[in-house]
């Protein structure tokens, strides 16, 4: 996986120095995103609303990103606390209806993703050049070994990317 065919990320070009700041940076895009001060009185609706049946609405585009966004930031402990982890799948898919993400409130859901980016990037910042040079094995999607490194670009390509689908599936 060297670039996303939907987005066009690639994951070689982010660097350990910048992923805190990206990181960081994505919770302010979900709130702008998601609470534009232009909003009226039928937004709650739209953000709930799927643009089809296969496609998921904004707030459950931003559920799954705030629940990456904190799998991912355990994922980089237990990389630096275990010898090449193998991580199973999240269960993406499965926890939009476990999660009756669909039902969640926009502001609660936009506060929980400022502050799990605002930890992972954290988590990501202090880390040292050798430590973000440790490797996990990552489920998706096929099982590979990667870098720390590329698991804070992961998480930066999921946040970004999303936030995209997010934003096409709401009214401008």
């Amino acid at each position: 996986m060297d670039q996303c065919d939907g987005c066009g990320f690639e994951w070689h070009r982010v660097v350990g120095a910048e992923l805190a700041s990206r990181l960081t940076e994505a919770g302010a895009r979900f709130r702008r995103i998601l609470l534009p001060t232009d909003r009226d009185a039928t937004w709650t609706e739209q953000v709930r609303t799927r643009p089809s049946p296969d496609t998921w609405s904004p707030i459950e585009y931003a559920c799954h990103v705030r629940d990456v966004l904190l799998v991912q930031r355990d994922r980089a402990y237990r990389t630096l606390v275990e010898e090449a982890p193998e991580f199973s799948p999240m269960g993406r898919e499965e926890r939009v209806s476990l999660g009756a993400y669909a039902a969640e409130e926009v502001s609660e859901v936009v506060a929980q993703i400022e502050m799990a980016a605002n930890l992972v990037a954290r988590t990501f910042g202090v880390l040292s050049s050798t430590q973000l040079q440790r490797t996990c094995v990552y489920p998706s999607p096929v099982a590979a070994v990667r870098t720390l490194t590329w698991l804070g670009a992961q998480t930066i390509h999921e946040a970004e990317h999303h936030a995209t689908d997010l934003a096409a599936g709401l009214p401008t």
